[in-house]
């Protein structure tokens, strides 16, 4: 634990440089007051008073130039000016804690020097904090990108493989980044690449590991230009204050709305996302006010599908100049094995396919329902499910007592061995009640495999009526008919491989490039 705090302090080396700077000023201060009285004899004001301005001058030239590495001179008596008043500022936060906590404790015989170890920290940081908004703010550092994720490799996730991509390819580009993540591990392989991952431990207490979340995001985004926060309350939330804190840009990628994923997955509302923004659930809920704060200070909002768009703009208020849809880039086929469509005279079982995250609203007991209701008219079959999450242990007790062995869980699994059982599959399926432009559906149907999901789904492909249902009723019917008749998917196929061409990492590393420029952070 101590050799992971020392790691993660050398990483932030500004902020010990910060502190050094700080006692030696101190020391400074100290020494020569006590010189000039000492040994020459001069008044104690007026020998405090040269004893400030000597420690103040060296901490002046120290911060500016060893601490900030700003060798600017254009606003060089700005900085003096303010920096002074930094120094004032900090001095009566310090007198004014040590003040209160004497007084107020003085019954249980606070020891004072206790009381300014506590004034010295808390007037340090916001020294800290002042110097870097408004003297040193224009520090030639000042660049690159802080990406603010809520989880990172190893996790398994769109998001975590996004900020993975993001980052190296960003590094490639001679962009400064560092990912800050709450992660079940200390260190990870790819904690070793070219960009710094600071972890946040999710054994942490609630609070606790929210805390120090923010800390490290703080430390982290001083001497960068840009925050990159990846959802709207675990990354979002902190990203804002350091914002605000340090007066930085800050963008935002939203990959799907928690709002109605955490009503759905309660059991508050089965209705879709469109229909439970329209009924007004969403009016007074405390997500719905933070986010639209949130969302109101990000300067550029990206969000995986259309139908994401449209909700943020007509809800959240957010001005449609300002959000953009950045499609999920799907991986490269040149990177996996070329699956041909399935061999009914080789596999005359018939797999039904389901990968992704076990949450309510992914509708996955209706799914299994459906599939035995219509077993006998397609057997031999199997429905395989593939994924992780809090619904688990209900699918598999349903499974148990209801479909045995013609239903089948397997753990989630990396991309290259989900996409060998996609190989396998007959038919891929997404029950959801609503999908943001859904990978596993377009890496199916990159394949050639037929695909059956709910309307409202964001998908950047347009779906024949045959691959799309509206009910419990109708997802029986479609998906039987799919299964026992052959259906021709190459037009679905090359509308999928022309968008992975629009949306593969190149495009996407490009556009991030343009913002940045735009920014003036290259």
């Amino acid at each position: 634990m101590t050799d992971d705090l020392l790691e993660q302090l050398s990483r932030h080396k500004i902020v010990l440089k910060y502190i050094a700077i700080g006692i030696l000023s101190s020391f400074i201060d100290v020494s020569v007051l006590f010189v000039l009285k000492t040994y020459f004899n001069i008044w104690y004001l007026l020998a405090a008073a040269i004893a400030f301005g000597c420690s103040f001058a060296i901490g002046f030239v120290f911060q500016k130039y060893w601490t900030f590495r700003d060798v600017s001179v254009k606003k060089l008596s700005g900085q003096v000016i303010n920096y002074l008043f930094t120094v004032l500022i900090s001095f009566s936060v310090n007198m004014g804690v040590i003040y209160i906590l004497v007084e107020t404790f003085n019954p249980f015989e606070l020891w004072y020097v206790v009381a300014q170890i506590i004034a010295v920290t808390i007037a340090g940081i916001v020294g800290f904090i002042l110097n870097v908004r408004s003297v040193f703010h224009d520090a030639p550092d000042n660049s690159g990108v802080v990406i603010a994720t809520g989880i990172f490799p190893p996790d398994i996730g769109g998001p975590a493989t996004f900020v993975h991509n993001l980052g190296e390819r960003l590094i490639e580009k001679s962009v400064k980044v560092t990912i800050v993540t709450y992660s079940d591990v200390a260190k990870d392989a790819l904690d070793d690449l070219a960009y710094q991952v600071i972890r946040i431990s999710r054994a942490l207490p609630f609070g606790l590991r929210h805390f120090e979340y923010l800390v490290w995001l703080f430390l982290a985004t001083v001497n960068h230009g840009l925050i990159y926060a990846q959802d709207i309350t675990a990354a979002g939330v902190p990203a804002l204050l350091v914002k605000k804190i340090l007066r930085k840009r800050m963008i935002m990628r939203i990959g799907g709305d928690l709002l109605w994923e955490r009503s759905a997955e309660s059991g508050r509302t089965e209705l879709s996302m469109n229909d439970f923004y329209k009924s007004g659930l969403h009016r007074n809920k405390l997500i719905f006010m933070v986010g639209k704060k949130i969302l109101a200070n990000c300067e550029k909002i990206f969000v995986t599908a259309d139908n994401l768009r449209r909700i943020y703009i007509k809800y959240y208020d957010v001005f449609p100049d300002k959000i953009e849809v950045l499609h999920n880039p799907l991986p490269s086929l040149k990177d996996f094995p070329v699956f041909m469509a399935n061999d009914k005279a080789e596999h005359p079982e018939k797999i039904i396919l389901f990968a992704g995250r076990f949450v309510k609203y992914k509708n996955i007991h209706k799914l299994i329902d459906a599939f035995l209701n219509i077993y006998d008219d397609i057997k031999p079959a199997r429905l395989v499910l593939i994924g992780d999450g809090p619904e688990v242990k209900k699918l598999r007790v349903k499974i148990r007592n209801e479909a045995g062995s013609r239903v089948e869980i397997i753990n989630k699994l990396p991309h290259k061995e989900l996409f060998a059982h996609v190989g396998n599959a007959s038919l891929c399926v997404s029950a959801a009640t609503t999908e943001y432009n859904p990978n596993f559906i377009l890496e199916c149907l990159s394949l050639g495999k037929k695909v059956l999901l709910k309307e409202d789904n964001g998908l950047t492909v347009n779906l024949p009526s045959h691959f799309l249902f509206k009910d419990g009723k109708e997802l029986e019917v479609k998906m039987k008919n799919l299964l026992l008749n052959d259906v021709d998917t190459n037009l679905e196929r090359g509308e999928v491989l022309k968008s992975r061409e629009v949306n593969s990492w190149e495009s996407i590393t490009l556009r991030h490039m343009d913002l940045l420029k735009s920014f003036g952070l290259l």
